[in-house]
């Protein structure tokens, strides 16, 4: 018996579970309570998965800005993989969390180490912060990784109280207020955060930069295969996407509803009915009517070229576009290639269209029409019009406007399956040759991180000193085909300071869009005297009666606008002169006078008036722009015309209030689009992809 009962004994010893210890971890004391990480390996660091830096959007706020996270009692396991709604992918939610990756010595260190914010690539469709850990940059940095809203619940853009747009960008706004409150906690340096955005990421960086909203917030940033000035970086008509997408799914519009309803209908239809659409809704410059939770009321691109934004250092780095080898729709041009050209561009008629679209073919295509070389032409012009001319225009803008260093990369890679993230972000696992590609990016990202510099010396790693971007000021406007960029060559593995290898063909897009651009900044019909309008520091908009307009022809009230010189920003003088010396508007066969620099003369359409400005000295030059059937360029914010449609008038006579429709163009610059030169050239760059305009 007492064999028996030591049995049994043992045999329920055996089968107890005894509490086994907890898993290594660390307690961290935030803003909303205390979040509990757990150390991870290779290289060793704590992960904190799913913390929330805002709260879950309710019904009635599901288009609007993010609220702060409810505050947590006890201890919040930070182990959750999180995602937001998008195509094929339900969604979490409460999605709008971060993941915070911090190295076991920032646990014990003395000093706080830099910090590295990741906005991630898709479309603002697709994508999430990544569950990963970067290994190459978890030696040094503390690097964060963040979810926002995608599609309709993060960039519906009615310009309605319940649904003003860019719900997704001020999601971002959240979390980077969230790290700059707790990172500390973190072992990480709120006065040291560098944002890396990659694809749209790029771009939705950029703009947040412009808008003003993360001032303070962000001291360095890299933007990477994305850019603001991209035409997918912004909805080109946002409202009207959004009602298409409404008519897809049941919404009938008679006519006279408003966007108050079509706002009703979105708020009552499910997320997982828009998610198929979600590559439809974009960024947008919001409506003033909601000034007091606007984050961006001004195009990007008048930003910039005024100057007006806070200046931090800037690496950017472009690629070339996504191989178009197996797609049969690029074997043969369209029959009318105008239908490719870009859609923020505006013309004021289709026989200028088509005759714009006549003359990029040619530069790109030549006489051909099909054959084994087409699809090369192809990738050349949408390289540039989507990857090139956005991201060195925008290096160029900012250098220009800037004390701060502005560094260009192109990055020529192998194939398409070759990205700056992928190295920098990457496994561990590499062969010879990318280690040692990979060694190079991170070294430099490395040092961008802690300098601002990311090659402050020269070494075996990296013998060539990575020069910042500096330009040529021609007629008022950066000369891009001259910005200094760092060329990092896959296919040879050589890194050497040049310029954009497509400089030859950037000038015409520079000029087709100083005269062409289609400007997102919403056009405002006020009745009453000043009203100043979002951010009061920065003034970004003064806007004036129509009344007062009118009388005086021109913006009252010493609203100027600046652009960048050489040396920085100069402030450009309000009244201009509405006709040209002779004070009269050139014939059938009138041509240009020789500017002062002794240009060549180009073709003036027959009603086409000449417009002078003054440039940064005051002094007065010439400008034509070519045009067809009467019509001229897109007007700007400031003119008089109600509407798009409203001409200038035609017929012979002087120019008077009129000759004001297009301060916000730069006025002392005369173009040869047709002759694709400008007239004073002296023909002297984990889950996700980036680096393609298929990351927008």
């Amino acid at each position: 018996m007492r064999w028996l009962a030591l049995c049994c004994a043992l045999c329920s010893a055996v089968g107890r579970r005894f509490p086994l210890p907890p898993p290594p971890h660390r307690d961290v004391e935030t803003s909303s309570g205390v979040a509990r990480g757990y150390l991870l390996p290779r290289p060793p660091h704590y992960a904190f998965l799913g913390l929330p830096y805002a709260r879950a959007p309710q019904p009635h706020t599901r288009f609007r800005a993010a609220e702060s996270p409810v505050r947590w009692d006890g201890v919040f396991e930070a182990a959750y993989r999180v995602r937001c709604a998008q195509p094929g992918q339900r969604g979490d939610p409460a999605c709008l969390v971060l993941n915070v990756f911090a190295p076991e010595r920032a646990a014990a260190a003395a000093a706080a180490g830099p910090v590295l914010v990741h906005l991630h690539a898709g479309h603002f469709a697709t994508g999430w912060g990544s569950h990963s850990a970067p290994p190459r940059l978890l030696q040094e940095f503390v690097v964060v990784t963040l979810n926002h809203r995608l599609g309709a619940d993060g960039f519906l853009c009615l310009g309605t109280r319940a649904a003003p747009g860019n719900a997704g960008l001020k999601d971002l706004v959240a979390a980077l207020e969230w790290i700059h409150d707790n990172i500390e906690k973190f072992g990480g340096d709120a006065s040291q955060v560098t944002l890396y955005g990659t694809g749209a990421g790029a771009a939705a960086a950029e703009l947040l930069l412009l808008s003003g909203a993360i001032d303070g917030y962000v001291q360095r940033a890299i933007l990477e295969g994305g850019s603001a000035l991209a035409p997918a970086a912004l909805a080109a008509d946002p409202a009207g996407a959004a009602l298409q997408v409404a008519e897809a799914l049941g919404y009938e519009d008679d006519g006279t509803k408003t966007n108050e309803h079509l706002t009703d209908f979105y708020q009552n239809i499910p997320v997982e009915k828009t998610l198929n659409y979600s590559n439809r809704f974009a960024p947008c410059v919001e409506s003033v009517a909601e000034y007091s939770s606007a984050l961006l009321i001004k195009d990007p691109r008048e930003i910039l070229q005024t100057g007006i934004f806070k200046s931090i250092p800037l690496l950017i780095a472009y690629s070339k576009e996504r191989s178009l080898d197996d797609d049969e729709m690029f074997q043969t041009l369209p029959h009318k290639f105008e239908d490719l050209l870009p859609n923020n561009l505006l013309f004021d008629s289709e026989e200028l269209k088509k005759r714009v679209g006549e003359q990029v073919q040619e530069t790109y295509f030549g006489g051909q029409e099909a054959g084994a070389d087409i699809i090369e032409h192809f990738e050349s012009y949408m390289n540039d019009v989507f990857a090139a001319y956005p991201a060195v225009k925008s290096a160029a803008l900012h250098a220009a406007a800037s004390d701060a260093p502005v560094y260009l990369m192109e990055f020529k890679p192998r194939d398409q399956t070759n990205t700056i993230y992928q190295y920098v972000f990457g496994k561990e696992s590499l062969n010879e040759v990318e280690e040692e590609i990979a060694v190079k990016l991170v070294t430099m990202w490395s040092n961008f991180l802690k300098f601002s510099d990311p090659t402050p010396l020269e070494t075996s790693i990296l013998p060539e000193i990575w020069r910042p971007v500096t330009v040529r000021i021609r007629n008022e406007r950066p000369d891009i085909s001259t910005a200094a960029c760092l060329v990092l060559d896959l296919s040879q593995v050589t890194l050497e300071m040049g310029v954009p290898s497509s400089g030859h063909t950037l000038p015409i897009w520079d000029h087709i869009y100083e005269i062409f651009y289609k400007s997102h900044t919403p056009k405002l019909h006020l009745s009453e005297s000043d009203v100043l309008l979002y951010n009061e520091e920065l003034a970004f908009i003064s806007i004036k009666s129509q009344h007062e307009s009118t009388k005086k022809g021109s913006n009252s009230g010493g609203n100027k606008e600046n652009r960048p010189d050489g040396e920085g920003i100069v402030e450009e003088e309000n009244d201009r002169n509405g006709q040209d010396e002779e004070g009269s508007v050139a014939g059938d066969n009138d041509r240009n006078r020789v500017d002062e620099e002794g240009s060549v003369t180009e073709e003036q359409d027959p009603n086409r008036q000449e417009e002078e400005g003054n440039d940064t000295n005051g002094q007065e030059e010439e400008q034509s722009v070519v045009g067809d059937n009467d019509t001229p360029p897109p007007q700007e914010e400031g003119s008089e015309a109600e509407d798009n449609d409203t001409k200038r008038q035609d017929g012979a006579g002087s120019a008077d209030n009129d000759s004001h429709e297009n301060d916000d163009k730069p006025k002392n610059v005369n173009y040869d689009i047709y002759d694709n030169v400008p007239v004073t050239d002296d023909n002297a760059e984990d889950e996700e992809s980036v680096g393609s305009v298929d990351d927008y």
